[in-house]
């Protein structure tokens, strides 16, 4: 069957008899798929009487007769097919680019293509998925000891986050397996326990839980940088992925004896260190005997994934449709980006879509005529020089960057650096 078809496709003269050709030729080696699928055969590159060897030398054949008779782009595409065909037969298959003939950047960008959307096609359908990259690319230049190389490389990916996976009668079975391994009581997440909300906070502790809905109402209230609420805000997120751990008991005494004084603190097995302040005040850590893990973990996982599921939503659903090649990420963080965009003018794309921004820091007479709207609004995203023009930028690494705006002073970040050292 192999050989009629490779006969027949150098008869091929119409656009008719290459459609019913194609059709041929996709059954077949769907065939040899299938018969891939079934014996799983010890299969080898150089063996041309193997299954996958066909498969490889049809596809090859299709694209060459398809450039007589479909017009590709520049010439140059990637089946899926292939891709899929060389993971599902566990081999790997080497590809090799002659710059002369086939430029590398085009080529990487059609396997991205097809790669993401296979990607998300299978998201929608099983909400989580592995790749393993098995592309080994080289880039030869006149010294050898100039070639540059992309190793593989394993992913996994979640769409949004695997609570979605939670649903109710797997969380009561949870709880019943967790109740039968510890004795701990385990509160597990449910949609309708909005726990964060403000009208949960526990008045039997001794301060109310002031919460995210509250401190939202605040920031929009707030008149000035000072009453922003923010801290609020990011001290509740700090404290669901708190560790535990590193919390120390230090107490401070003004006496030497009794019992509760410094002299029976350090002879305790669990003394650590101690501070003296004066001459009537010592400070004693002690090591902690028990940690107590009482900390939703979990939420603190939620945010961070939901955060980053907006941050790639503006990216990929609105940013890259609309400028595609003009625009390119210069620096990135869990929910900010910096982006480097060539176009007439973006002000004017903030105030046409003015509903995915917050421009509430604008001035009220700013020059680009913004309409100050959705003020302290979750999820949108925000102009954080309000208008001024940025110049420079230089970022090195994560929480390491600097950048300079039109009529300010330079900003300059390094964290873990203290301010006066960073000049």
């Amino acid at each position: 069957m192999e050989r009629d078809l490779i006969q027949q496709a150098n008869q091929l003269s119409t656009r008719e008899e290459y459609v019913a050709w194609e059709q041929r030729c996709d059954e077949f080696i769907e065939s040899l798929e299938e018969q891939s699928r079934i014996k799983r055969p010890q299969l080898s590159i150089g063996n041309r009487q193997s299954v996958i060897a066909s498969i490889a030398r049809l596809e090859s054949l299709k694209d060459s007769v398809r450039g007589r008779f479909v017009y590709v782009g520049a010439g140059y595409g990637l089946r899926w097919r292939e891709i899929e065909t060389a993971f599902e037969s566990r081999i790997l298959t080497g590809a090799v680019i002659n710059s002369n003939h086939i430029e590398p950047r085009r080529f990487l960008e059609d396997a991205s293509e097809i790669v993401l959307e296979r990607v998300q096609s299978v998201l929608q359908r099983y909400d989580s998925i592995k790749i393993n990259t098995v592309f080994n690319g080289e880039f030869v230049a006149g010294d050898k000891r100039a070639n540059k190389s992309i190793a593989t490389r394993n992913y996994e990916i979640y769409r949004c986050t695997d609570q979605r996976e939670c649903s109710s009668a797997k969380l009561e079975l949870h709880s019943v397996d967790c109740g039968k391994l510890n004795d701990c009581a385990i509160r597990l997440p449910s949609e309708d326990d909005k726990w964060l909300e403000f009208k949960k906070h526990c008045r039997k502790e001794r301060v109310p839980f002031v919460v995210i809905k509250l401190n939202t109402k605040f920031r929009t209230l707030a008149k000035n940088d000072f009453k922003k609420y923010k801290l609020m805000n990011n001290a509740v997120f700090g404290k669901t992925m708190e560790n535990v751990r590193d919390r120390v008991d230090v107490k401070l005494l003004t006496k030497w004896e009794g019992r509760h004084g410094a002299e029976a603190m350090i002879a305790k097995p669990n003394f650590h260190s101690r501070s003296v302040f004066s001459e009537n005040l010592v400070a004693i850590e002690l090591r902690k005997l028990k940690v107590k893990f009482d900390k939703p973990i979990y939420v603190g996982m939620c945010i961070l994934d939901i955060s980053k599921t907006c941050l790639y939503e503006f990216h990929h659903e609105y940013i890259t449709p609309l400028f595609r090649e003009k625009c390119k990420i210069m620096y990135t963080d869990t929910d900010s980006l910096i982006y480097h965009v060539e176009c007439d003018d973006v002000y004017e794309i903030i105030k046409r879509d003015i509903n995915r921004f917050d421009t509430s820091d604008y001035s009220i007479d700013n020059p680009y005529s913004i309409p100050l709207a959705n003020k302290k609004v979750p999820g949108l995203m925000k102009d954080e020089n309000n208008g001024a023009i940025m110049t420079e930028f230089v970022g090195l690494r994560a929480k390491m960057y600097a950048l300079r705006v039109q009529g300010r002073k330079d900003t300059k970040k390094a964290k873990g650096v203290k301010s006066n050292v960073v000049v």
